[in-house]
């Protein structure tokens, strides 16, 4: 099986790709809790494979360039979900799970870090959902 069947896999195997509609935070997040174990359990040695590749990225424009596909396709994915969910932002939503996604994978990578991602998953999806623009928060007096 190639990398590329493998992230086929991944998505459909949890919920996540070009069809990806959680119909609630709980539906999301169990959804980024399924793809984080899976990219942490049956898939690891990929995940590290692809963590490494990252270091090389900083000096191989080729493949920072593949590793910004990857990115941007989380964030595609992301989007329009926190979008259906009713994020104001949802591409600066995206943007932090995937960040969020990215660090708690190295660190359960890197140090064996057990830590179960879902508080932390809830907490970024839920604070993306009830952000509020600072030109539309009532005024205080």
């Amino acid at each position: 099986m190639t990398s590329a069947d493998h992230e086929a896999a991944s998505r459909v195997k949890c919920g996540v790709g070009a069809a990806f509609s959680p119909s609630s935070v709980d539906d999301f997040v169990d959804a980024l809790c399924q793809w984080f174990a899976y990219a942490t359990g049956p898939n690891r040695v990929l995940t590290t494979a692809r963590l490494v590749l990252f270091i090389e990225g900083s000096h191989n424009a080729g493949l920072r360039e593949a590793l910004t596909r990857g990115r941007a396709a989380m964030e595609a994915t992301a989007a329009p979900a926190f979008a259906e969910l009713g994020a104001p932002h949802p591409r600066a939503a995206s943007v932090a799970i995937a960040a969020c996604v990215e660090g708690l994978t190295l660190h359960n990578i890197a140090r064996h870090d057990d830590a179960d991602p879902r508080p932390t998953f809830d907490l970024v999806v839920k604070a993306a959902l009830a952000c509020v623009p600072m030109n539309a928060r009532p005024v205080i007096t």
